[in-house]
């Protein structure tokens, strides 16, 4: 499906965030440090002006989630449907915001409210099936999917989820049908496209390359498709195309880690530590907080008997991510 309303939301909002909890023992709301983010302490002042403002507590929610605050976002969300129970669009974005934190039964149940307010729209329902099927209640879905299609024959959107209950029942090839008929009716759909290229990649058809191509196309500011196509190189083995796909990736955003950690990855099996290493400093330096990055810089130092720079690498992975299994097997591996 497309992307949300909440999704695209936050894209926009400058947001913050307070309200009070009478448990004792837990940290007053309006003290957690999140709602002092530069991007969210301005409409936490709104709200303290204005605190039966429902769209003050919706936008701030959508700028909780763009700094990775989940569940105050949801705080938020709450209060926002509390103070306007008849907003479709709040209710709507709290049922895409429990999917995102995996509570599908309750997202269900968030949904089918705003399908209360406006039945007509068709998206609420189709967002009901999605909830269930990421709940693995695949049949239930299929069922509403059905119904929507009986409604509305010519809704693309509805072919997309119906391609993913078909894939959920491992019938790819199906699924790869109805993706086709979705950009049939809209060549435009990105996710469809998106998709559609992931289907042909597990199955290692070649098509998954001009697949991925065309959805590049679709949304050139998303280098996604790019490092997808050095990607699916990989998997079958033609290492020259991977590389010459990854370094289309990087020429087309300076800043994409990924491809530097695929790059380094290919060196380090090519013996070619000296270029892994570039590869693999330059993905730190794009994504300080990859523990991923980390633990392959560590690797090319060890390859090229760098032994302590090797430990503090594998240091700093496991410190950003202490289930990193290898960066721990590594650590042991030098230890003194």
């Amino acid at each position: 499906m497309r992307n949300s309303l909440f999704i695209l939301g936050m894209l926009y909002a400058v947001i913050m965030v307070s309200s009070c909890t009478d448990d004792a023992g837990k940290q007053v709301e309006q003290d957690h440090k999140a709602y002092h983010n530069p991007a969210v302490e301005s409409y936490t002042a709104a709200i303290q002006e204005d605190s039966a403002n429902a769209s003050l507590y919706y936008k701030r929610s959508l700028a909780l989630y763009n700094i990775n605050m989940e569940e105050l976002a949801l705080k938020d969300l709450e209060k926002a449907v509390a103070l306007e129970p008849q907003n479709d669009v709040f209710w709507a974005a709290k049922g895409e915001l429990l999917d995102i934190l995996e509570k599908h039964d309750q997202a269900v149940l968030a949904f089918k409210k705003a399908s209360e307010i406006k039945p007509k729209e068709l998206k609420y329902s189709l967002s009901i099936a999605n909830s269930l099927l990421l709940g693995n209640k695949v049949e239930q879905s299929r069922n509403i999917v059905d119904k929507i299609l009986q409604a509305a024959p010519n809704y693309p959107d509805a072919y997309y989820l119906q391609a993913k209950i078909e894939a959920a029942g491992r019938d790819t090839l199906k699924a790869e049908t109805l993706l086709k008929k979705a950009l049939q009716m809209d060549p435009y759909y990105y996710e469809a496209a998106l998709l559609l290229g992931e289907y042909y990649a597990e199955q290692k058809n070649k098509m998954a390359v001009r697949q991925y191509e065309y959805t590049y196309q679709l949304e050139p500011s998303d280098v996604y498709p790019l490092f997808q196509i050095g990607y699916f190189y990989e998997t079958v083995n033609d290492t020259p195309r991977a590389k010459e796909a990854y370094m289309k990736c990087i020429l087309a955003n300076r800043d994409y880690t990924d491809a530097y950690i695929q790059m380094g990855k290919i060196l380090l099996q090519q013996d070619s530590a000296e270029k892994a290493k570039r590869n693999l400093l330059i993905a730190v330096a794009t994504e300080p907080a990859s523990s991923s990055a980390h633990y392959w810089l560590g690797m090319a130092y060890e390859q090229l008997r760098n032994t302590d720079s090797a430990r503090f690498e594998y240091a700093n992975a496991l410190g950003l991510n202490p289930g990193n299994t290898r960066a721990k097997e590594a650590a042991q591996r030098l230890k003194k």
